[in-house]
Order: C-alpha cells, then structure tokens, then sequence
C-alpha cells in the first residue's frame, strides 16, 4: 500500500502541475534532472520528478526462505542488490511473492500509467516549441530509459510471461541486430551520431581525448582515414555537391583525428573534409516505455554574422503497442 499510495499522490501533482494548480514548493523533494531545462522561475515538469519505483520497497521486504547448505545461500550470502534483484525476480511465480505485488500494486494500472505519459508527452512538445532545453541525451533520454525500467519491473513483477511477449517491442532497431556480426560497427556509428547532435546544438568542438573516452579507445577505431581532397575552389565544391533525389539522403557523422574533424557517411563508408551539402545527422535511439525516441538532425543553414549553425531536429516516438506516434520537430539556432 505504501508503493500505491506514493504512486497516486505523483499522479495528482502531476494533474495538478499541468493545471497551474502546483504552488510553489509543493510535491516534497524532487531532484531535477539538468539545471539547464529550466527557465528561471519555472517549475519542474513531470519528467524531471523521480518516482519511487515500487521494486525497491518489494525487495526489501520480500525475503525467500533459505536452507543451510542450498545453493540459495550461496547467493545470498554474496549480497549485492544485483543478486537479489535476479533471485527476486526469478521466484515471482511463487505465491507469496504474487499476494505480496497484489496488496502493493493493486491501485498502479497500464491506464494510470498511459495518463501520466501523455501528460509528459504533452509538457515535452512544449518545451520543445519554446526551445526550453537543446540537451536532448540528459533530459529525455534518462526519462524515457527511467519509465522503461519502471514499467519493466511492473510487467515482471505481475506477469513474466507478459513481458517475455512484448520485449521485442522494446527495443529500437539497432538493439534488435545486436546478435548479428555487425553490431560493433553499429555502436560505433551510434556513438558518433550522438556527439554529432551535441556538436551541432551545443556549436562546440568535441576533443579526441573525450570521443576516445566515450567509445573505449582510440577515436578513429573503425573509421578509415579521409582521403586526400583534390585541389579546386569552394565554389566549384559547392556546384558538385548536389543532393541526392534518387534515393534516401546519405546520412553523415563528424568524427576526428589528429589533425581536426573530418566528415564520415555511414552508409557508404565515405570520408571527406568539407561538410557535404545534405549534412544529415546520423538517428539516434533511446529506448522508452513500449517503444522508440529516434532523433534526426539536419543542418539547414549558416548565420553569416555569428558563424552559428541552425539546426533542425527531428525527434519521433512510436509506440507499437498502443498505435501512438508524436512527432516532434524544432529548430535550435
């Protein structure tokens, strides 16, 4: 009771935040997710207010009976909550552990959970149109993995074999050929495709030292070298590269080496030094709640007093099982 009773009085703040009728200090302690999000004398959104997942309290309490000399104790006796998070879940078709989720759950349903989600959803389109925050990996990205959890550990708690049917769904595209052999040049382009976007948006350099550090090694690991460019003008460069209509606009990422940035297509391998004209930045995934957050970015165009690029970022969540698509697009200057 004490899990549902937290997770309905979030629920009415919630209701109430979107309503304007939060005062200021109210819903008890909250830690936000980024300092940058807010605007000054703005109020926290749903997003950036962590819940209380409802697996903490269950495993505390939750103790399986142990006997001297079992493999069980073994276990146990390691510690860890990594431990007892698998032994936990892997006994919850045991009654004790189904009468003790009934009595803490019971008040927590996939409606409550729809509604709330659509109240952020509604508060990120928002933020999104006023330009309330460009850092896209440290405020919904770690939202959306945050309710994955939360609804994960929901399914499993309840029904095993409900979330054993609806793990594919889960997954973006690029985790689902993880068991292929091309996985590892997938994550590296993944890699690049998200600094790229914080390059972009934030028009700042990303040093070697700090993409070696992201992608476990050297910062050129997997990308050929750029080839020599031939000798003409930028205008002549420009007459040449004419965008593709034929097919799907190459996508692009920037990586770096020794001697600076350099431009590199993930689709056909192929390096150069100058950005191409139908820059377009590789998609970037983040898991959320029974679906998918894709971002795409393309450079539109260059202000020639500031030097600044703007940038438009398209970011889509699709969520299969309940047919909800919400396309979001913005334009960062």
């Amino acid at each position: 009771m004490i899990a549902a009773a937290i997770m309905q009085q979030h629920l009415r703040q919630a209701v109430a935040r979107s309503a304007g009728a939060l005062g200021p200090g109210a819903g008890g302690a909250r830690r936000v997710l980024s300092t940058t999000t807010n605007l000054p004398g703005q109020q926290p959104t749903v997003a950036q207010v962590r819940k209380m997942r409802c697996t903490e309290i269950l495993m505390d309490r939750y103790q399986p009976e142990v006997r001297e000399g079992s493999e069980e104790l073994s276990l146990m006796s390691r510690g860890g909550r990594a431990q007892k998070r698998f032994q936990f879940g892997s006994m919850t078709k045991s009654f004790r552990a189904k009468s003790l989720v009934t009595r803490s759950v019971k008040d927590y349903t996939e409606q409550a959970f729809i509604a709330e989600t659509q109240l952020v959803f509604q508060e990120f389109n928002a933020a999104l149109a006023t330009g309330a925050f460009v850092d896209m990996r440290d405020v919904a990205t770690e939202f959306m993995q945050e309710r994955l959890q939360r609804n994960m550990d929901y399914d499993s708690l309840v029904d095993t074999s409900r979330l054993s049917r609806i793990v594919s769904f889960l997954e973006p595209p690029e985790l689902l050929q993880a068991r292929t052999v091309s996985m590892h040049q997938q994550v590296r382009d993944l890699v690049f495709a998200q600094y790229t976007v914080r390059y972009v948006t934030e028009n700042r350099r990303v040093s070697s030292s700090e993409l070696s550090r992201a992608t476990g090694g050297s910062s050129r690991r997997g990308v050929p070298r750029p080839k020599k460019m031939n000798q003409f003008t930028a205008a002549q460069r420009r007459r040449t590269d004419r965008p593709n209509t034929t097919r799907e606009p190459a996508r692009w990422a920037v990586a770096f080496d020794e001697k600076g940035e350099y431009y590199y297509n993930t689709v056909t391998k192929q390096t150069r030094w100058d950005r191409p004209s139908n820059f377009l930045i590789s998609p970037t995934y983040a898991l959320c709640e029974n679906g998918t957050l894709g971002a795409t970015g393309r450079v539109l165009s260059e202000d020639p007093e500031t030097g600044l690029d703007k940038v438009q970022v398209d970011v889509v969540f699709e969520r299969p099982l309940f047919n909800l698509s919400v396309p979001w697009r913005v334009a960062f200057f």
